[in-house]
Protein backbone atom coordinates (compact mmCIF):
# COMPACT_ATOMS: atom_id res chain seq x y z
CA UNK A 1 0.00 0.00 0.00
CA UNK A 2 1.67 3.32 -0.81
CA UNK A 3 2.53 5.88 1.25
CA UNK A 4 1.40 9.67 -0.34
CA UNK A 5 1.69 12.73 1.04
CA UNK A 6 -1.18 14.63 2.19
CA UNK A 7 -1.65 18.45 0.23
CA UNK A 8 -4.96 19.40 1.23
CA UNK A 9 -5.93 20.64 4.80
CA UNK A 10 -9.57 19.40 5.90
CA UNK A 11 -9.10 15.82 5.24
CA UNK A 12 -10.12 12.94 8.03
CA UNK A 13 -8.89 9.83 8.20
CA UNK A 14 -11.95 7.84 8.50
CA UNK A 15 -10.82 5.38 11.30
CA UNK A 16 -9.76 7.42 14.02
CA UNK A 17 -11.41 10.31 12.35
CA UNK A 18 -8.43 12.49 13.31
CA UNK A 19 -7.75 15.66 10.93
CA UNK A 20 -4.74 14.68 8.38
CA UNK A 21 -2.06 16.63 9.38
CA UNK A 22 -0.54 18.86 5.57
CA UNK A 23 2.48 17.60 4.14
CA UNK A 24 1.95 14.64 6.96
CA UNK A 25 1.64 11.02 5.75
CA UNK A 26 -0.83 8.47 4.95
CA UNK A 27 -1.67 5.37 3.40
CA UNK A 28 -3.78 4.83 -0.30
CA UNK A 29 -5.67 1.44 -0.26
CA UNK A 30 -5.74 0.28 -3.84
CA UNK A 31 -9.30 1.86 -3.59
CA UNK A 32 -8.02 5.16 -3.36
CA UNK A 33 -9.38 5.98 0.35
CA UNK A 34 -6.11 7.08 2.56
CA UNK A 35 -5.81 6.89 6.21
CA UNK A 36 -3.17 6.97 8.50
CA UNK A 37 -0.75 4.09 8.32
CA UNK A 38 -1.13 3.23 12.03
CA UNK A 39 -5.03 3.27 11.45
CA UNK A 40 -4.96 1.62 8.81
CA UNK A 41 -2.60 -1.21 9.48
CA UNK A 42 -3.99 -1.84 12.74
CA UNK A 43 -7.51 -2.22 11.02
CA UNK A 44 -6.79 -4.73 8.76
CA UNK A 45 -5.05 -6.85 10.48
CA UNK A 46 -8.60 -7.68 11.84
CA UNK A 47 -10.86 -6.72 8.98
CA UNK A 48 -8.96 -7.14 5.67
CA UNK A 49 -10.85 -4.64 3.89
CA UNK A 50 -11.73 -0.85 3.12
CA UNK A 51 -13.28 0.37 6.69
CA UNK A 52 -15.12 3.04 3.89
CA UNK A 53 -16.23 1.25 0.96
CA UNK A 54 -15.36 -2.40 2.27
CA UNK A 55 -12.90 -3.22 -0.49
CA UNK A 56 -11.27 -6.81 0.14
CA UNK A 57 -7.44 -6.30 0.33
CA UNK A 58 -5.36 -9.37 -0.80
CA UNK A 59 -4.46 -11.60 1.84
CA UNK A 60 -0.09 -11.25 1.23
CA UNK A 61 -1.34 -7.06 1.82
CA UNK A 62 -3.60 -7.92 4.85
CA UNK A 63 -0.60 -10.16 6.74
CA UNK A 64 2.15 -7.24 6.29
CA UNK A 65 1.24 -6.42 9.61
CA UNK A 66 1.51 -9.36 11.29
CA UNK A 67 -1.78 -11.27 9.88
CA UNK A 68 -2.84 -11.29 13.70
CA UNK A 69 -6.91 -10.77 12.24
CA UNK A 70 -6.39 -13.94 10.19
CA UNK A 71 -4.37 -16.23 12.84
CA UNK A 72 -7.69 -15.44 15.00
CA UNK A 73 -9.90 -16.22 12.01
CA UNK A 74 -8.06 -19.48 11.72
CA UNK A 75 -8.48 -20.40 14.88
CA UNK A 76 -11.93 -19.57 15.54
CA UNK A 77 -12.93 -21.86 12.45
CA UNK A 78 -10.81 -24.80 13.43
CA UNK A 79 -12.18 -24.11 17.01
CA UNK A 80 -15.90 -24.18 15.66
CA UNK A 81 -15.18 -27.95 13.81
CA UNK A 82 -14.17 -29.40 16.74
CA UNK A 83 -16.72 -28.37 18.80
CA UNK A 84 -19.12 -29.36 16.24
CA UNK A 85 -20.45 -25.84 15.56
CA UNK A 86 -20.37 -26.02 12.45
CA UNK A 87 -22.20 -29.23 10.77
CA UNK A 88 -21.35 -31.42 7.88
CA UNK A 89 -23.87 -29.55 5.45
CA UNK A 90 -22.16 -25.78 7.18
CA UNK A 91 -24.95 -25.25 8.91
CA UNK A 92 -25.29 -23.73 12.56
CA UNK A 93 -26.81 -26.36 15.13
CA UNK A 94 -29.80 -25.33 17.35
CA UNK A 95 -32.43 -25.57 15.09
CA UNK A 96 -35.59 -25.38 15.66
CA UNK A 97 -36.29 -28.59 14.85
CA UNK A 98 -36.92 -30.76 17.40
CA UNK A 99 -34.63 -33.54 18.41
CA UNK A 100 -37.08 -36.38 16.98
CA UNK A 101 -36.86 -34.46 13.97
CA UNK A 102 -40.61 -34.08 14.03
CA UNK A 103 -42.13 -30.64 14.16
CA UNK A 104 -45.38 -32.00 15.87
CA UNK A 105 -43.63 -33.03 18.94
CA UNK A 106 -45.53 -30.53 21.16
CA UNK A 107 -48.85 -31.31 23.35
CA UNK A 108 -51.16 -30.83 20.30
CA UNK A 109 -52.67 -34.55 19.19
CA UNK A 110 -51.99 -35.32 15.97
CA UNK A 111 -54.92 -36.72 13.56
Amino acid sequence: MPKIKVRESGRDCSICLEEFEVDGEGREMPCKHVFHSGCIEKWLQIHGSCPVCRFLMPAETVEVGGGRGLEFLHSLLAYASRTNLIGAAGSARGSHQPASGRADDDDTPSN
